[in-house]
């Protein structure tokens, strides 16, 4: 199995945004492709920057549309929110037109949303001894790759005939040093979903899981909030 993030170079290509730029739309949004996706995730992003909360989206759709690396976005429409102190009321109102939307408060500092049946049986994996190395410990895109690379996560891949879309990414490695967020150097006995939402909380962005079938494709990667 390929494992799915390579970084190029010390050089960042999307996957971090400013929340603070620009101002929300003041007319309903439709988003329905991976342009619009980041779009939506600009949004989202300013929602949970506020209440300085972390996000987890799970997304499903058809892989007949799909584009290269990307799994297809579904089609969803998001009303910009008033202000408000709370993420939760705000996200909520983001996608109250949607039938198929949840958002919910998954545990304290983390807002999940889910757009469709999200076919994730593979993150209920239990993984039994999660080591990160160092560079993994300080970096969310090679922690997660460390965690879809464990044993646990390739044996219920295999089992279940899920395959991992292979994303070339080139970003900036953060060295390990006093004083930036961090993972611990071992988790025992975490759920891999448990395990990604380690990731958003303890760096304060996006954990975005899309899956597609037929066949069985999952994506996995990390959106970094940023209030500079």
């Amino acid at each position: 199995m390929m494992l799915r993030h390579i970084g190029l170079a010390l050089l960042v290509i999307g996957g971090a945004f400013n929340c603070q730029n620009g101002k929300a739309s003041s007319s309903p949004q439709r988003y329905s492709n991976s342009v619009a996706q980041t779009d939506m995730l600009k949004d989202l992003g300013r929602a949970l920057s506020s209440t300085h909360d972390a996000g987890r989206l799970y997304y499903s759709s058809n892989c007949s549309s799909a584009a290269g690396d990307i799994i297809p976005f579904p089609a969803v429409v998001a009303i910009p929110a008033p202000g408000s102190t709370d993420s939760l009321d705000t996200i909520q109102h983001m996608f109250r037109e949607n039938s198929d939307v949840v958002v919910t408060r998954a545990k304290r500092g983390l807002i999940s949303v889910e757009i469709g049946y999200t076919a994730n049986a593979v993150l209920k994996t239990k993984i039994h001894l999660m080591d990160f190395s160092p560079l993994q410990q300080f970096n969310p895109l090679l922690a997660i790759g460390a965690i879809e690379n464990t044993k646990e996560m390739q044996g219920a891949m295999r089992m279940l005939g899920v395959h991992q879309i292979l994303r070339v990414a080139a970003y900036a490695l953060v060295p390990p040093a006093n004083g930036w967020p961090h993972l611990p150097t071992s988790v025992p006995n975490l759920n891999a979903d448990q395990l990604l939402d380690l990731v958003a909380t303890t760096f304060k962005g996006i954990v975005v899981y899309g899956a597609c079938t037929p066949p069985s494709l999952i994506d996995i990667h990390f959106v970094q909030i940023t209030n500079q």
